[in-house]
């Protein structure tokens, strides 16, 4: 979980940790969407 100073609710956001650095926010979620989209396209060459 990422802890954003100055916010007063706890949120779980995605987040990424890359050679120390954090990614979050829409980035984040952009790595995200590509890495499921990456994940469905390998299932699918598996089974060709």
């Amino acid at each position: 979980m990422l802890f954003v100073s100055g916010v007063q609710h706890e949120l779980e956001v995605t987040y990424y940790d890359v050679d120390g650095e954090t990614i979050w926010g829409a980035t984040a979620m952009i790595l995200s969407e590509i890495s499921e989209i990456l994940k469905a396209a390998e299932i699918n060459l598996k089974s060709l």
